[in-house]
C-alpha cells in the first residue's frame, strides 16, 4: 500500500482554504479519505467512508472543539470529524492526518482510528501527578516490611500485602494482620486513619508495625526507587507475583516514568517495632464512642 500523500499545513492553507469556498484534498480512495476546508462555515475536517453505518463513540461525542457526525451520501456512509475553532485548526489538521494514516496504513476502522489518536493526545497532554511526601513515606514503610517478609517466606510473602487491594490492614498472614505505620518523626507518634484501623478483622489478631525513617544525608541509605527495585529483584523469578506487585504499585499511584522524582535517601532511625493490639492497647473505636 502506498504511503498517503499529505499536504503540509502551509500548503493546505494556501491551496485548500479559500475564503468563501469549500475545497477538499483526497488522501486515499479505498476507503475514501479526504480532508476539507470549509471557508464558508469556518470549518476544517476529515471525511472518511465507512463500510456500513456506525455510531459516534463517547470519546468523540464528549469533545468541545471537535464535532463528529455520520453522513449519508449517494448510498454510502461517511464519518465526518470537524472543528470550527480557528485557533485549533492547525492542531486539528495534524490530528486528522494521523487518523488517516491509521486507516490507510494500519487498516484500522475509521472510528477505532479516531479513538486511538484521541487516546494518544490524552496521554501526551496528561498532567504529571506525583506522590506527596506523606504517601511516599507510607509506601516506603510498607515496602520495607514487604522486603523482609519475602526474605523470610520466599516469594509467597508478597501475597501478604493486602493494602493495595482495599483491605482494612496492610498485611495479612494466616490469622495475623499487620498495620504498618511509617513516620519521619523522632518519636513513635503515628496518625490513625478511621475508627476501625486499630481493630482486627473478625477472627484475626492485629499488630501495629512502627517504621521510623530519617534522612540518610551523606550516609548509606535507600530510596523509594531502590526499594521497589529490590522487591522486584526478589520476585524476578516469579512472573505472576511480579506482575501483581506491578499492579499494586500502579493502584497506589506509582509510575516508573516518575522515578527520578523519588530518589531521596532514607535510613531506619530505629529498629522496626511490632506491637500487638490487644485489649489494653490505647485506641478509640465506635463501641467506645457509643
Amino acid at each position: 500500500m502506498s504511503k498517503p500523500r499529505h499536504l503540509s499545513w502551509e500548503n493546505f492553507r494556501s491551496t485548500i482554504w479559500h475564503e468563501g469556498q469549500q475545497r477538499s484534498h483526497r488522501i486515499g480512495r479505498k476507503p475514501s479519505v479526504e480532508v476539507f476546508g470549509d471557508a464558508v462555515n469556518g470549518r476544517i475536517g476529515l471525511l472518511v467512508q465507512l463500510d456500513g453505518n456506525a455510531e459516534i463513540p463517547r470519546e468523540i461525542d464528549r469533545l468541545i472543539f471537535i464535532n463528529g457526525r455520520i453522513l449519508r451520501q449517494s448510498g454510502r456512509h461517511f464519518l465526518e470529524l470537524a472543528t470550527g475553532s480557528e485557533a485549533l485548526q492547525r492542531q486539528f489538521y495534524q490530528f486528522a492526518t494521523a487518523v488517516a494514516d491509521r486507516i490507510l496504513l494500519e487498516d484500522m476502522s475509521p472510528v477505532a482510528a479516531a479513538v486511538a489518536e484521541l487516546k494518544c493526545f490524552d496521554e501526551l497532554l496528561a498532567p504529571r501527578t506525583l506522590l506527596s511526601l506523606e504517601r511516599q513515606i507510607g509506601l516506603l514503610g510498607e515496602l520495607v516490611v514487604l522486603e523482609r517478609l519475602i526474605g523470610s517466606l520466599g516469594t509467597s510473602g508478597a501475597d501478604a500485602w493486602t493494602g493495595p487491594r482495599g483491605e482494612p490492614h496492610d498485611f495479612r498472614l494466616g490469622k495475623h494482620e499487620l498495620e504498618v505505620k511509617p513516620s519521619s518523626g523522632t518519636r513513635r507518634l503515628h496518625r490513625i486513619h478511621g475508627l476501625e484501623q486499630m481493630f482486627p478483622s473478625a477472627g484475626m489478631k492485629l499488630s501495629l508495625v512502627s517504621v521510623l525513617l530519617e534522612p540518610a544525608g551523606k550516609a548509606k541509605g535507600f530510596s523509594l526507587v531502590s526499594q521497589i527495585t529490590k522487591v522486584r529483584s526478589l520476585l524476578s523469578k516469579d512472573g505472576p507475583r511480579l506482575d501483581r506487585f506491578a499492579q499494586s504499585l500502579s493502584e497506589l499511584g506509582w509510575r516508573d516514568l516518575d522515578s527520578r522524582h523519588y530518589a531521596r535517601l532514607w535510613r531506619l532511625r530505629r529498629p522496626i517495632a511490632a506491637i500487638q493490639v490487644g485489649r489494653d492497647f490505647p485506641r478509640l473505636g465506635r463501641q467506645a464512642i457509643a
